[in-house]
């Protein structure tokens, strides 16, 4: 019997599991440089970072354009089945339903390519030290934060129509580690 469960492209699993990572491990380090040096927005009673945190959040901002570079190549040959496509404003308008809410999906992917692609470049323009400067009307690292602010948005919204879309089964698909045969052999 063939198995029916929802299944995840592996070269998708891999990439969405590095890309997230990344953006993870920049976006934990770059809150506790917000967090000690900006606050405008908010603060949290978390202690001072020192400059060895922008050190790390800066190594990991120099490779991000190569791991971004890797998915983005994938999101838009493999993968642009999920990205913004011809008829997606016509099925977001034109439709009701599940054709409808892939519309939003394809959106929303869309979007947080581009909020990824935003918070590299922004991130490469900028001076290590404009925060210990305080620097902080500087148009680069405001593009920066924007950008960041925009993938949380959307982050919550990939995963929120990821399960209006698919239900759990299609969210919790990227995370299993199970190969079929014709995933492990092409990518």
């Amino acid at each position: 019997m063939a198995d029916k469960s929802i299944h995840q492209p592996l070269a998708l699993k891999l990439l969405h599991a590095a890309t997230g990572l990344w953006i993870l491990g920049l976006g934990v380090t770059g809150f506790l440089l917000y967090n000690t040096w900006d606050g405008r927005f908010g603060h949290l009673p978390l202690p001072d970072v020192g400059e060895t945190w922008i050190d790390l959040h800066a190594s990991l901002g120099e490779v991000f354009p190569w791991v971004l570079a890797v998915f983005a190549l994938y999101s838009l040959t493999l993968g642009a089945r999920k990205l913004v496509a011809e008829d997606t404003l016509q099925k977001l308008i034109g439709s009701r339903g599940k054709s409808q809410w892939i519309a939003v999906q394809r959106i929303i992917n869309t979007g947080l390519l581009f909020a990824a692609v935003m918070a590299c470049v922004s991130g490469q323009w900028m001076d290590e030290d404009i925060l210990e400067k305080g620097f902080l009307g500087n148009l680069n690292y405001n593009l920066h934060i924007g950008s960041w602010l925009l993938i949380c948005s959307l982050l919550i919204a990939h995963v929120l129509i990821g399960i209006k879309v698919g239900g759990i089964p299609l969210t919790l698909s990227i995370f299993d580690p199970r190969l079929r045969q014709k995933s492990s052999n092409s990518i």
